[in-house]
């Protein structure tokens, strides 16, 4: 275990550095969560699964990280073909981690474009620029890309956000009725939070059927508040 975590240490440490990267970025900014470390390197973003392992998701082993790399890239290809570029594989030899294809391969990265700030969801949030209208537009796109893969969880998906669109009518009449906005208090970011954090899981780790009774069982919580 101790070896393990020197070696992730080590491996964070080089994706941290610019002088790692063949573009060679200016700067590298890095954000971890529970289960990923990203790296943003303009005008690239590299993603790394952790080697964990929480039930709903398994990421305990290179072979599975890998998988669920490749899964990630074929699903939101789906949505996004141009910000998802390939899985990247990084090297580790006698003199350390590389991009470069010597020694065997560490550890697989998911590389994407960089994203522009101002369209972030909650950036959007934070200037009430969500109504009805981008829920709408969130469901559609979601069913047409996912759909065809998986029809009952789209379904589940398009359900729970129109749950969403009206429990917020009803919550907030005036202004969502009159300017179709939906305002980052804590209702909405709380909603959104589980919304993606079920979309995520759902990719190959969990059944549509728990994605949906979960948003089902948060969406009638915020009908409650």
């Amino acid at each position: 275990m101790k070896g393990l975590l020197e070696s992730q240490e080590r491996l964070v440490s080089f994706l941290e550095s610019p002088a790692s990267y063949p573009h060679r970025p200016p700067e590298v900014r890095s954000i971890q969560t529970h289960i990923s470390w990203v790296f943003i390197a303009p005008p690239f973003v590299f993603k790394v699964k952790k080697p964990v392992n929480f039930g709903f998701l398994n990421f305990s082993t290179l072979e599975k990280r890998h998988h669920f790399c490749q899964r990630e890239l074929e699903l939101n290809r789906r949505l996004c073909p141009k910000v998802y570029l390939g899985v990247v594989p990084i090297y580790k030899s006698g003199s350390g981690f590389s991009f470069n294809a010597e020694g065997e391969i560490a550890e697989y990265s998911v590389k994407m474009r960089e994203l522009p700030h101002g369209w972030f969801l909650s950036e959007l949030l934070a200037k009430s620029l969500v109504g009805e209208t981008e829920i709408n537009r969130v469901r559609m796109k979601i069913y047409f890309a996912i759909g065809f893969a998986n029809t009952g969880f789209a379904i589940a998906m398009a359900i729970c956000t129109s749950i969403t669109s009206i429990s917020l009518r009803k919550r907030r009449p005036s202004s969502i009725a009159s300017s179709s906005t939906i305002g980052s208090d804590s209702l909405t970011s709380r909603m959104t939070s589980h919304f993606w954090r079920w979309i995520l899981i759902s990719k190959g780790s969990a059944s549509w059927e728990i994605c949906f009774f979960e948003m089902l069982r948060v969406n009638f919580e915020t009908q409650a508040c």
